[in-house]
Order: structure tokens, then C-alpha cells, then sequence
């Protein structure tokens, strides 16, 4: 177990630094149990890469736990399953898959963070969802105790597992057979796509908000000429509505205050309520 320093900066994926309480890096599953019953009843938060997190205070009064080591492994265990470590970032997994001739990932080419931050969130793209791929997770709970899920057993719903209150250890992802000709050019395919589409290469979290029922975030945005609207080093990305993006030098009550014009003039006009899709940590 590695604890680095009472206070530590971290980062989110816009740039923004906040000094937490105590960082802590976790690399068994012997080591998380101890941190846990170490900070038992201190406000503890799991992290993946900050990919889909506003740090919305400088300074947080929170323990920041970050797993690695042993969560980083990924194990092929036939040529339909791969069991996967929550702190595999997605692009290794992509690459591993790739490497070994195993398809059906392939939509998740550009999505950044770790695999367990996909799971936590059913993170997707052009019409498919990670949970549509889980068979089974392996989770701990805030005792320290170990559960295990079938895909039967976990409610996969829109940008939600149904896991919260849990920690994603590992799990075991269904994949198939294919050329790894046939699944570079697949995963071509749907980066070019998200190229024409996202504005890849700016600071962002992604898509900001959730989809509203038979709705689509981005178009409305677009509709309510919001597009564009721009705030110190913070503006909304003109290729994708959803998108807010930064400069890389950007405070975070500059992000935060486009989000409440964009939920404000939403629901004035259209009366929907836009939540985020991303987390907001204070």
C-alpha cells in the first residue's frame, strides 16, 4: 500500500487541481480491505483517471483511494472471455483484444479511463453499452467484503450499473473470435465516426449531460443556440453540443457555470431537466 502524503493534488481531465486529504494508492485486494477498515467512516472516494470527474473545490476533505497494481491485469481465459482488472485503462484492453484476434469492443475505441470507471457509469457509444459485454464483477463492499455478479444479477441501465455503494474489483467481459485485420479496420471505423463528431483532441469529460428520454442532449443544446457559449477558458464545443471543453488552463466554477446556463435555458424552454453525466466532486 502506498499512502503519498497527508495532502495531495490530483488532477481532472480538464486540468483542474484540488489538494485532498490524503491520497492513497491500493495495489491488493488486501490493501484496499485494510485502507477501508483504516478509513472507516471518513468520506472516501474511488477513483479511476479523473476521465469523467469535475474537481469542483480546490481543496477536498475527502480520502482518495486510486487501485492499481493487481487491478491492472488483464487474463485471457478462452477465445470468448477476457476477466479484466478495474484499473485497465480502455485503450490497453482495446489493444489486448486487438493482439489477440478477440472482437466486440471495438465501439469503445476513444472512450478514455479505466475499465472499472466504464462498468461503474455503462459507459457506450454508437448504440452499444459495456453492460451489454459484462458476464460476471467482482466487487467489495465499504466492509471489505467480496461479492461476486452475474450479468443476471446487475441492473445495466442507461450511464448506470446499479453498483453504487460498491467497489468494482475485476470482470470477466464477453468478446468473440475475429481477424485482427477485421477488427483494426472496425476500430477505424467507429474512431474516425467519433473524429467527425467530438472534438477529441480538446479538454473535455466526454458528454456532459445524460440523454433525456427520446431525446437527444447535444441536438437540443444546438437547437437553443448554446452552442459556442463560452466562459473564461471553458466554452461549449461547436462540433458537439454536449461537450464542454477547456483550454487546459480553466477554473472550475468557469465549467460549472455554462452547465447552469445550458440546464437553466433547457428547462425554461423545453421544460427537461439535464443532469450531468459526469460527477462533480466537492
Amino acid at each position: 500500500m502506498s499512502l503519498i502524503g497527508e495532502k495531495s493534488v490530483i488532477k481532472d481531465c480538464y486540468g483542474v487541481t484540488a489538494e485532498c486529504v490524503r491520497f492513497v494508492s491500493v495495489e491488493t485486494i488486501e490493501h484496499l480491505r485494510s485502507v477501508l477498515c483504516k478509513f472507516r467512516g471518513r468520506d472516501i472516494k474511488i477513483v479511476g483517471s479523473f476521465t469523467n470527474m469535475i474537481l469542483a473545490h480546490c481543496k477536498l476533505n475527502r480520502i482518495i483511494i486510486k487501485l492499481d497494481g493487481a487491478f491492472s491485469n488483464i487474463q485471457l481465459i478462452d477465445n470468448q472471455r477476457v476477466r479484466v482488472g478495474s484499473s485497465v485503462k480502455i485503450p490497453s484492453l482495446l489493444n489486448f483484444c486487438l493482439k489477440s484476434g478477440l472482437g466486440g469492443l471495438e465501439f469503445m475505441v476513444g472512450i478514455p479511463g479505466t475499465v472499472g470507471g466504464a462498468i461503474y457509469c455503462n459507459a457506450g457509444a454508437f448504440g452499444n453499452e459495456i453492460g451489454d459485454y459484462i458476464q460476471e464483477i467482482t466487487c467489495m463492499d465499504r466492509e471489505g467484503d467480496i461479492k461476486k455478479f452475474k450479468k443476471r444479477d446487475i441492473n445495466f441501465s442507461y450511464r448506470n450499473s446499479g453498483l453504487r455503494g460498491y467497489i468494482i474489483l475485476d470482470a470477466v467481459i464477453r468478446v468473440s473470435p475475429f481477424p485482427e485485420v477485421e477488427i483494426k479496420n472496425k476500430m477505424q471505423r467507429f474512431f474516425f465516426r467519433r473524429l467527425q463528431s467530438q472534438d477529441y483532441y480538446n479538454s473535455s469529460c466526454g458528454c456532459f449531460f445524460r440523454n433525456p428520454p427520446g431525446a437527444c442532449a447535444g441536438g437540443i443544446i444546438e437547437d437553443l443556440n448554446l452552442k459556442s457559449r463560452k466562459r473564461a477558458g471553458a466554452w461549449v464545443s461547436e462540433k458537439h453540443g454536449n461537450f464542454i471543453l477547456s483550454d487546459g488552463d480553466v477554473h472550475p466554477q468557469d465549467i460549472l457555470a455554462i452547465k447552469d446556463v445550458i440546464q437553466r435555458k433547457v428547462w425554461r424552454e423545453r421544460r427537461i431537466w439535464f443532469n450531468p453525466e459526469v460527477e462533480i466532486l466537492w
